[in-house]
């Protein structure tokens, strides 16, 4: 996320508040004699015994009243997002890690940057051979989860996940009949892989619930790909995009403001401001995240925010298919499906080596 810094403010002033809050406002020329719309920073610490003296702001945007909140840390001060309390650096990580590999007649590439955040809050699964044992052998897995308000629920799922969906009841039973079928996916163990993911997702947010103590949270979106199908389970708005010859396809976003969603939202006694989760987070859907889980009359996937991923299931076309993108929001906040696919097919026309393609990203 790129961040402008506009003008030095024209004036600003601090008070101190109970449990060691101070709260400066910062005032724009047209806005000094309107000091309820334009309160800019807030700072959460233990200020001295001193009287406090008026701290200079720096607005993010051109906007007169957006609030910034900063938190006091052994860094010094860091800014956080006062929509997803999530923080930021003073000047972003550019450095990218990439990682690489081959299995089962499929390449992949990934490569990832922590940028503006105070951490690197997103994390991936990537392997090509799903697992040692039938039939998982001949199956791949990629995952792409972006975190918010931290990292942790997004490493535990990177690490977790996959075994959940392995180890749910449905894909047990789904190993048992592709075993007498010759490992043919057929209709009926196409729902079986379906339900199992869903299980996989719900059980593995609930067992998080249980020993998670912080309140972040995470999109996933993970593609199974077998000899003759590609399953996606999607999960916020993070997204996964199938280019082929004649089409592109591209899963479906989770947003508050989508009717599906704002129902569900609604129902629970949430409402969707500025289009987002009482007018604070921008995904219905979602692990972690917890404070909007909290409930005891609603199931997981009625919660204001859901754990029950969309599943998607296409059959191979090798003559059609040409690749597929796993990635978090910020590449489809200024690209298309087609913008995207595009993108990469005309990088891969000059470079077959996917560690070229990735620099342009």
């Amino acid at each position: 996320m790129m961040v402008s810094h506009a003008d030095l403010p024209i004036a600003s002033s601090t008070e101190q508040k109970a449990h060691g809050r101070l709260k400066s406002k910062t005032f724009a020329p047209e806005n000094r004699q309107k000091a309820a719309t334009i309160t800019s920073l807030s700072i959460f610490g233990t200020p001295s015994d001193q009287e406090c003296q008026p701290i200079p702001v720096v607005p993010r945007s051109s906007s007169n009243d957006e609030l910034r909140v900063w938190r006091v840390t052994s860094a010094g001060l860091v800014e956080v997002d006062a929509k997803t309390m999530g923080a930021f650096l003073d000047k972003p990580k550019t450095d990218k890690t990439n990682v690489h590999g081959e299995g089962n007649g499929i390449k992949y590439g990934m490569s990832s940057m922590q940028g503006w955040r105070i951490c690197m809050e997103d994390s991936h699964i990537a392997e090509a051979i799903m697992s040692q044992s039938s039939p998982y052998k001949d199956w791949s897995f990629f995952a792409v989860f972006d975190g918010h308000a931290g990292h942790h629920i997004a490493n535990r799922a990177s690490s977790q996940l996959l075994e959940h969906l392995i180890t749910s009841d449905e894909f047990r039973q789904m190993t048992k009949a592709l075993e007498e079928n010759n490992g043919t996916l057929t209709d009926s163990t196409l729902k079986l892989l379906e339900t199992g993911i869903k299980k996989g997702f719900l059980s593995f947010d609930e067992i998080s619930k249980s020993s998670e103590i912080n309140k972040s949270g995470c999109t996933a979106v993970c593609a199974i790909v077998t000899p003759t199908h590609i399953i996606i389970g999607n999960l916020g708005d993070s997204r996964a995009v199938v280019a082929g010859k004649n089409n592109v396809f591209g899963t479906e976003d989770h947003k508050p403001y989508l009717e599906k969603e704002r129902k569900r939202i609604e129902d629970a006694g949430g409402s969707v401001m500025i289009q987002r989760i009482n007018g604070s987070l921008a995904v219905s859907r979602a692990f972690g995240d917890y404070e909007y889980k909290d409930d005891p009359r609603l199931p997981a996937d009625q919660q204001l925010v859901s754990p029950e991923p969309d599943v998607y299931i296409m059959k191979r076309n090798i003559e059609n298919d040409e690749f597929m993108v796993v990635a978090c929001d910020g590449i489809y906040d200024v690209m298309s499906n087609e913008e995207l696919a595009d993108f990469v097919r005309d990088r891969l026309v000059v470079h077959d080596d996917l560690r070229e393609v990735e620099k342009y990203f």
